[in-house]
């Protein structure tokens, strides 16, 4: 199967890191996985990525920080941030990372 494009994954949970990770693999993605923020910096800094899926809640940053760094390398690669406990009932937040303006939204 051709490589449909190479995805950065940022999860401090192995086993959700993991299972994204062979769920993203089994449709055609290259996968790189990193356990915190730092290391998934790093990744970025090697590779070249099409995506970023950051963990909101990491135990060594967020996910926010961390977008907002890979921002200050990339202006255009997108971010997806999976839905985490804890902000449920919170009003969606309007992110600026960079020039760009995200939007934290459930779906």
């Amino acid at each position: 199967m051709a490589n449909k494009g190479n995805i950065l994954v940022v999860e401090d949970d192995l086993s959700l890191g993991f299972l994204l990770m062979e769920l993203l693999e089994s449709e055609g993605y290259s996968v790189k996985l990193a356990r915190n923020g730092q290391t998934g910096l790093e990744q970025f800094k090697k590779q070249a990525f099409d995506l970023c899926i950051l963990d909101v809640m990491l135990g060594d940053t967020d996910g926010f920080q961390v977008a907002k760094q890979i921002r200050l390398e990339n202006t255009t690669i997108p971010f997806l941030f999976p839905h985490c406990p804890g902000f449920e009932g919170r009003s969606p937040q309007r992110l600026c990372i960079g020039s760009r303006r995200l939007h934290y939204q459930t779906l």
